[in-house]
Parts: C-alpha cells; sequence; structure tokens
C-alpha cells in the first residue's frame, strides 16, 4: 500500500498464515518519545525500545534514528525475510501519498520523508497513517474497539489528536489529517498561540506541552479580577522549578487550590471539545490515550463524565481510558503494517 486518499472500510483481511505467526515492525513517532517493536499479527510484542524522538532541525539525524531503532529490533531476530513490513504511525500534519510529516513547528520547513528512506534501507513495504488514526486500528483489533464500528481514540498528549472510525470507514482526509482535532478553536479570543503557529487552538492549552501557558494565563486572568490574593499561598508561586504540565498535576493532586483551579479549566475545554466530536461523529465507544491522560486518569476523565452530558446532543457513549497504555500507536501500525484490514477508496 503506497498511496491511500479518501475514506475507507475496515475489512478483517486475514491471511493463510495464523496471525501469531506474522511478524512486522511497527514505530510510533510522538512529538516527544519514539518507539518501535518488532510484532505479531495476535498483538504480541516481541521486542521493544524507545528513546526521546531526535530534533527535527536536522531530518537526516531524525530518520537515522529511527533506522537506528528497527536495525537494533532486527539484530539477531532470524532472517529479515520473515518481517513482511514496517507500519509508520506519526504525529501529523502529514502527507500520506508521498509517505512524509510536513510543516510542523518540529520540523524544518521542508517535509521529512519516511517512507522512501525505510524502503531503502530495509526492502519491505512501509505503511504510513497518522498516530492517532492508527491507535484507532489499535483499539480496533487489540483493545476495547472490538465490535465498535463506530470509534473515536483521542491522545492527550505532547500534542492532542484523534483517529475516527465511522460506519466502519477510518477517517484520513485527502492528506491523511482528518483527526487533528486539536487544531479545532476553542478559545475565539486567540489568546494563546498553538505550535502550529494559529490561535485559540484546544492544542494551545490542554496539552502536555502547552498547559504551563495555560496556567500563566489563567492567573492573568485572576490577577486582573483582583481574585488571585486566595490563592497566594500556592506552592506553584514558590517552586524554583521551571512550570510544567506534570508540576500542575502533581500539586492538584496535593489538593493545591490553585493548581486544581487550573485542571478544572483543563477538563472544562477538553468536555467542550471532546463533546464537539461525539456530536460530529456519534461513536459508540471513546476510548482516551496519551501520556497527559495515562498519567494522571484521576484528573482527565472524572471532569469529562461529569460534565460532557451538558454538551452533547447525540447519545453519550462509553468514555474511558484505552487499555491499550502508550501501545496503541504500536499496535495499531502493526495492524496496518501486517494488513489485518483491507483499505478500500469510497
Amino acid at each position: 500500500m503506497t498511496s491511500i486518499k479518501g475514506t475507507s472500510r475496515i475489512e478483517v483481511k486475514e491471511s493463510k498464515t495464523p496471525r501469531a505467526r506474522r511478524l512486522a515492525i511497527s514505530v510510533d513517532i510522538g512529538k516527544t518519545t519514539t518507539r518501535a517493536c518488532l510484532g505479531q499479527g495476535d498483538g504480541k510484542i516481541i521486542r521493544k525500545n524507545s528513546c526521546r524522538t531526535a530534533s527535527f532541525e536536522n531530518a537526516d539525524g531524525f530518520v537515522n534514528q529511527v533506522i537506528t531503532m528497527i536495525g537494533s529490533l532486527l539484530d539477531n531476530s532470524g532472517p529479515i525475510e520473515e518481517v513482511e513490513a514496517i507500519g509508520i504511525a506519526a504525529f501529523g500534519p502529514l502527507d500520506l501519498e508521498k509517505g512524509t510529516i510536513i510543516n510542523t513547528s518540529n520540523s524544518p520547513k521542508s517535509s521529512i520523508s519516511l517512507r522512501e528512506s525505510l524502503k531503502n534501507a530495509f526492502g519491505h513495504s512501509v505503511v504510513f497513517l497518522n498516530d492517532a488514526t492508527a491507535a484507532t486500528l489499535g483499539e480496533y483489533f487489540f483493545g476495547a474497539g472490538e465490535r465498535h464500528a463506530n470509534l473515536v481514540y483521542l491522545t492527550l498528549s505532547t500534542g492532542i489528536g484523534a483517529g475516527i472510525l465511522v460506519d466502519g470507514h477510518l477517517l484520513l482526509g485527502k492528506d491523511g489529517n482528518a483527526g487533528e482535532v486539536g487544531h479545532m478553536t476553542v478559545d475565539p479570543a486567540e489568546r494563546l498561540a498553538c505550535g502550529c503557529g494559529k490561535k485559540g487552538h484546544w492544542e494551545a492549552y490542554c496539552s502536555g506541552q502547552n498547559l504551563p501557558n495555560f496556567a500563566k494565563l489563567i492567573v492573568e486572568d485572576l490577577s486582573s479580577s483582583g481574585k488571585l490574593g486566595r490563592f497566594s499561598n500556592s506552592s506553584l508561586f514558590g517552586t524554583t522549578e521551571a512550570l510544567t504540565s506534570e508540576i500542575i498535576c502533581r500539586e492538584a493532586r496535593n489538593k493545591d487550590e490553585l493548581a486544581q483551579k487550573i485542571i478544572d479549566e483543563v477538563g472544562k475545554l477538553n468536555t467542550i471539545a471532546l463533546a464537539n466530536i461525539i456530536n460530529l461523529y456519534d461513536p459508540s465507544l471513546v476510548t482516551i490515550g496519551g501520556s497527559v491522560c495515562l498519567k494522571n486518569p484521576d484528573l482527565i476523565l472524572p471532569p469529562i463524565l461529569k460534565e460532557i452530558d451538558n454538551h452533547l446532543i447525540n447519545r453519550r457513549p462509553e468514555i474511558i481510558i484505552t487499555p491499550l497504555g502508550d501501545e496503541a500507536g504500536l499496535l495499531g501500525a502493526l495492524a496496518a503494517a501486517l494488513r489485518l484490514y483491507q483499505i478500500q477508496p469510497t
């Protein structure tokens, strides 16, 4: 599969070889962490490695990092011919037809070509998908999404994105970026800039990378309204550490009132944005993953469950944390590499 365009229906495609005997490489490229594995068609991961995602200032260095990670998985793993294909799940925006990551704030202006580089390095076909879209496949085949023809996988991580399955159709879009929900506008006042350069986007407020900026904005609003005094004893003011999403979540869990106020505001925006997704696509199941959620499920999920009915017109779906943890994207890329489904453009 070298080019994917349009919406595509998932159809299970079984080969004569049992799934457990089929092997593929999958790579999940996030903005912070890159993971790779050698896995079987039944979802069993034989070997896995991970590292911090290389700087995109050097496209060749980034590609070489992925090649090195794949190469280390193949060492002592038997003949490379036993591996059927390579599946890549990458953060967007993407150009699926060319197999590239394009025009992101973390990359150079020129696109980073992955498909051709990996195909040339290893001689295998390479399937390329958005990371959240791939995670939706992982959920569908190996997680909670079995038998769900209408499914949304939402990732709350360094960035925010989603994979969407409607009536068995995996939504891709003309370039593969149909799930870039993190770039929906949640603040019409456009007070914070997103990494993409636009303002007011959900990702600019609630992603792991940008949550500290939202926290500072909340403090400014409290100060201008004269309400900051009640939070004067907050530990967030006394720390010598640079403010991070991890610190905010930690202090919220420690009952710091300002940190809890910030998390409450994050919960409001997450709830509104997810309600928009549910109203648009009407899923029967929403699973939520990504590092921000997986590390803080007690802070992320309860506000959504409590308030989302106030924003829904469609019947409320089941909303859960993904049971696949941080392996959802890897497993989805594995399913894509082994063609466990058949993509048929419509």
